[in-house]
């Protein structure tokens, strides 16, 4: 099975002197192919300059990132644009959907805006909204969707550009607790029968537990590492 990422000694210092702060320290990681793995810690531990480092929007101090097998680590603004937009699909805590398209059009800009004509963007877009169950959606306006509606919409444009690692940072933190376990659930289908890799970001043990592993980040550290074959019923 082929590795996604590899991290290596990843440290990320912000601020220079007595005002420096360590927001990872010495970092080791390795997502492979297929997996579903949960980034899990408390405000403050480090878990979303993690996210920004693995999703190219942001940069290590120190350490090497390959990504795919490319040193990412410290590649040309051009170069990281694109691998962006290629390989890594984002899904956002608060949806990033703009209020003034519709459903389609939102799931179609990020392969516009990679030079996609189109007509194929639009048929993409609509071939991936139809997988997440919202094809009769696709000429809706976001303030006209429920709050698991949109977060599917989103998921939909993450893998419009079938990119190979789905980044979903805090994915059910907008949704009520049920909506929440429902896109909890079909992400874990995603991974297990279209065998997409997922790293999630969350503080909630709860959500965790539907990924396959648990990775815990405290103090800039990561701490341990458990598998949970089952998600919660």
């Amino acid at each position: 099975m082929a590795t996604i990422i590899t991290l290596e000694n990843i440290g990320k210092t912000y601020g220079k002197g007595t005002s420096a702060v360590r927001a990872l320290d010495g970092v080791d990681l390795n997502i492979e192919e297929g997996e579903f793995v949960a980034i899990l810690g408390a405000s403050g531990s480090g878990k979303s300059t993690l996210m920004n480092i693995i999703g190219l929007m942001d940069e290590a101090t120190d350490g090497t990132y390959y990504l795919n097998g490319e040193d990412v680590t410290r590649g040309s603004d051009a170069r990281l644009t694109k691998l962006r937009g290629q390989e890594i699909g984002f899904i956002f805590q608060k949806y990033n959907l703009i209020p003034k398209y519709t459903v389609l059009y939102n799931t179609a800009l990020p392969l516009l805006l990679q030079g996609m004509s189109y007509a194929k963007a639009k048929a993409k877009a609509t071939e991936v909204l139809t997988r997440v169950g919202l094809a009769e959606k696709l000429k809706a306006h976001p303030a006209e969707l429920s709050g698991g509606q949109a977060q599917r919409v989103a998921i939909a444009r993450a893998l419009a550009a079938e990119p190979s690692l789905l980044l979903a940072d805090e994915p059910t933190g907008a949704l009520d607790k049920k909506t929440g376990e429902e896109v909890l659930a079909f992400m874990r289908e995603l991974n297990e029968e279209a065998g997409k890799t997922i790293i999630m970001i969350t503080h909630d043990l709860h959500v965790a537990t539907y990924a396959k592993r648990t990775i815990r980040i405290e103090d800039g550290r990561l701490t341990g590492s458990d598998r949970t074959d089952n998600p919660p019923l």
